[in-house]
Order: structure tokens, then sequence, then C-alpha cells
């Protein structure tokens, strides 16, 4: 597929995505070839990497092109001139912001990595500071009722002078009679205060991370992300319980038990965060050679989504089978191993299902069924007995569902949305996946 190439050079900004005309592809080819040129070897080679771009040389110019499977933006430095990007995938018909949506059903992986690296250094920010990270912690903070901190959970006592506040202190207000102090009250309130402490926390944890997310151009790059409104929205519900004061000396006060019921997990995601805040930050180097940015491989993303539906469909009756490694020579290497994408058994009937995922729009070629049928062939241990059976599965705007009858094994080629559950009532509905 060739890379269509928009630009807006007033902003130093290059859009890379295939819905754009050819015009605009002429127009704007040459810049981005330019950048890549210019940039160290090393560099360029890991740009690429990164976003499946592949650059080679075509006459006196150069070509690029875009596996598509990748989404992304970032930031390059070249001779003191700085340019951003953003890198959208192939239409598959699949909607980011559903597939992104789906996150609170369980995608718990880490699909994004942060990058930066210079002239002469490369490096990866450690997978567990990935960009999911950041925007799935503004989704908890924006999630998070806020009824919790209307709870009172403690009581305090204060001094009232005129009328008293709350419930009187009897032994208290007898002395304060018995001095002529007949306006002053010692009376005891119910407490919130720790709680507005956690409350603080999440709030300018969310205004941190959404300022994270906006440098990295999330909102721009993964339409449906949504930084913006979850950002917004987390610091506007948590604003009437934030209290003055937020510290590293408020984080360590709160990190110790007890804690309130229902917090502790959260706040520790928070903890994590600001105690690695210096090595997750975006990078905007002054050097003459840099680069920052993140990225996505959406194939890691498909491929759990599609775990996730046919575990819905199928939870009453096939039993989901851990991913797992299997090797068919006694070395286990690495090259000599099958790794199919998820497993089902029925262990009644004997039923054996392996479903193997694939980001792309090449639906069902040789070499896609080649391998489902090398996983059927496979003896797995303690499963020899039961009958296999195959799902191929693409990305797609609607469910499809087709049987292979030209071979021996019962293999389907599914195509599945990014809708959760039309996909799951597709699957549940459809006989032939049963």
């Amino acid at each position: 597929m060739n890379l269509k190439v928009s630009s807006m050079l007033g902003n130093n900004s290059l859009k890379i995505s295939a819905f754009v005309s050819e015009e605009e592809y002429a127009q704007n080819l040459k810049v981005l070839t330019d950048i890549l040129k210019r940039s160290t070897g090393n560099v360029r080679k890991k740009i690429c990497d990164i976003y499946g771009f592949k650059l080679q040389l075509d006459g006196d110019d150069y070509l690029i092109s875009h596996d598509g499977q990748r989404i992304g933006a970032g930031q390059v430095v070249v001779d003191g001139t700085r340019v951003h990007f953003e890198v959208y995938p192939k239409n598959t018909g699949i909607k980011l912001d559903e597939l992104f949506g789906v996150y609170g059903d369980g995608l718990s992986k880490k699909y994004g990595k942060i990058h930066h690296f210079g002239r002469t250094s490369i490096e990866d920010k450690p997978d567990e500071f990935s960009f999911t990270f950041l925007l799935g912690l503004l989704h908890e903070i924006a999630n998070f009722g806020t009824h919790f901190f209307n709870i009172y959970s403690t009581r305090k006592r204060i001094a009232s002078k005129g009328k008293p506040i709350g419930r009187v202190v009897p032994d208290s207000f007898v002395m304060n009679q018995l001095k002529g102090k007949y306006d002053l009250f010692e009376c005891e309130t119910l407490d919130n205060s720790t709680l507005r402490l956690f409350a603080t926390v999440f709030y300018h944890t969310a205004a941190s991370v959404l300022k994270e997310l906006q440098s990295l151009s999330i909102d721009e790059a993964l339409s449906g992300a949504n930084a913006q409104m979850l950002g917004q929205r987390s610091m506007s519900r948590l604003k009437p319980y934030v209290v003055d004061g937020f510290s590293r000396q408020m984080l360590n006060k709160i990190s110790k038990p007890p804690y309130p019921f229902g917090v502790k997990e959260l706040f520790f995601k928070c903890y994590k965060y600001w105690e690695s805040k210096g090595s997750i930050s975006a990078v905007h180097s002054k050097n003459e050679m840099a680069f920052s940015g993140f990225s996505v491989r959406l194939s890691d993303l498909f491929e759990d989504y599609v775990g996730i539906v046919f575990k819905k469909a199928y939870e009453y009756k096939y039993e989901y089978i851990a991913k797992r490694r299997f090797h068919y020579f006694k070395d286990e290497s690495q090259e000599r191993r099958l790794e199919p994408d998820h497993m089902f058994v029925n262990v009644k009937s004997k039923e054996l299902v392996v479903v193997e995922v694939k980001y792309s729009n090449a639906v069902a070629i040789r070499e896609h069924v080649s391998q489902l049928i090398s996983y059927l062939d496979y003896k797995y241990e303690g499963l020899g007995t039961h009958k296999p059976r195959g799902i191929l599965v693409y990305p797609g705007s609607t469910f499809t569902c087709t049987r292979l009858d030209s071979f021996k094994h019962n293999i389907c080629i599914v195509t599945l949305s990014s809708f959760l559950n039309d996909s799951c009532l597709s699957i549940e509905r459809e006989p032939l996946l049963f």
C-alpha cells in the first residue's frame, strides 16, 4: 500500500494516512522522505521499524510504503528543525473508538510504547509506562464514582460559636456553661477530609496525565481515544472535593494503610504514575537529532479483542485455554514452536476450537490457512482425542462467516466488527461456529 502524506507545513506537522488525495501525496512525499534521509541511520531505521515504514530507492527518488498496522504520533528533530507527524492505519472497517472503548471489558495488555532516542542512543521507555497505561488510568479516574467522597467515614471535633454545628459534646457543653461561655460549643461532626485527600490526588493525576497525552497527540492520532473529554470529565467531577496543598508529602501521607474502602487499587496506579513521572514524560529535546513519540500495533489490540468476543460468546459451552507455546522439536527453540492465538475446549463433547486472528485486508490467503491447518494437525498433549475445528478471524465493518469446504478440517472464515455486543450475539447465533 502506498503511503499518502497530508502535511500542514505551517505547523510543521505531517499526517500519514491512506485517505488523502494523490495531489496531497505528490506535494508532501518529498517532505517526509527528506526527513528520513536527513536522519541518522539508526534513527531512520528505528522510526521505520516503529511505524511500519519502508523507504526504497526508485530511480533518482525514494518511495515510501506503510504496512498500515500501526497507529501513533511522534516528533523528530533534524538539524534543529522539529517536525510532528501522525500515523493512521489502513481501512479495515474497524472503528478505533469502539475498539479502544473495550478497555473496560478486559483489555489489560500494554499495547503501546513510548519511544525516545537521539543521535547515539536508542531507548524505548519501559512497557509498563506505555501510553495505554496513561489512557487507561485517565479512563479509570473519569469513571470513578465521586459519590464515594460524600461518605463521611470519620468524626472530628470542632469549636462553634453562636450555635452548635453537629452533635454537642455533653461534658464540654457543661464546662462552657459553668465558665459563662454560653455561645461557645464543642461539637462532633462527621468528616470526609481523608477521602478528600484521595480525591485531590485523583484530580491532579488526571490533569497531569491529560497533559502527557496531549503532548503525545493522542486525540489527534487516535480517533475516539477522547483524552480531552476524559480529562475534563475527571477534573470537573472531582473539583468540588479537592483541597489545597497537593504534594509528594500528601501522596506519602495517604499511601500507608489502612485505606478507605474502594480507593486502594486506583490510588496505587496514581502513586505509580507520580513515582515514575520523570521517565514517562514526553521528550522535548533541543538536540540536533532526536525523536520522541508513541506507537501501537493494532494487530495486538485486535487479537485480544477477538479473544474477549469469543470468551463471551463461548462462555457456556467452551473452556478457554490460556495462551501457550507448543514445541515440535525437543530443543524448544523459538523458531520451532506453535503459538495459536486463542484455544477453546469442550471436555464433554471432546471438541477443540482454534481461533487464529489476522489484522489484514487479505482474507484467507494461503499463508494464513496453512498456518491454521498446522495448528489443527498438531497433537496437543491431553487433547489428542478431541476433534479440532479452526476459525480464521479478520477485521471488518460487519459480521460474516463462511465455511471452507475444500479441506478435511472444519475451517471457517469470520470477519468481526468493533462493536463488542453485536459481535458476541452474531457468533452465538451462527451455527457454523458451534
